[in-house]
């Protein structure tokens, strides 16, 4: 892509994203005007690709598996030995750590873990 036309399409999102504001509606009445500082309009055709790019890194430098979907993030691996468990634990707190720079929030209760095993009992 050639300078001038990344130039563009940078000053269009810019353009997208800026000096946007809200109010809310209930049974006609309005509520005051907010300025929005942050995040992409609800439901508008490029928040959720605008989403991607921004989390699209989430993955670079962790061992476990990642899938993104729209806003959903699946981090899995196989724990066979000691060194698996650590190896999650430290992708957990490397993805505590993206989280703190890229100025996002996890939302710990909507995390769960999935534990599959082939053990009749597994412990």
């Amino acid at each position: 892509m050639c300078q001038t036309t990344r130039s563009k399409t940078k000053q269009w999102i810019t353009d997208f994203l800026a000096d946007r504001i809200q109010t809310v509606v209930v049974d006609g009445e309005c509520s005051y005007t907010a300025s929005v500082q942050s995040g992409v309009s609800q439901g508008s055709v490029l928040g959720p690709p605008l989403f991607l790019f921004y989390i699209n890194d989430i993955a670079d430098c962790l061992n476990a598996k990642v899938r993104l979907f729209a806003d959903d993030t699946i981090a899995y691996l196989a724990i066979v030995t000691d060194e698996d468990a650590c190896s999650l634990q430290n992708d957990l707190t490397k993805l505590g750590e993206w989280e703190q720079k890229w100025h996002m929030e996890f939302h710990p209760d909507k995390c769960q873990v999935l534990t599959i095993s082939r053990k009749c009992n597994p412990g």
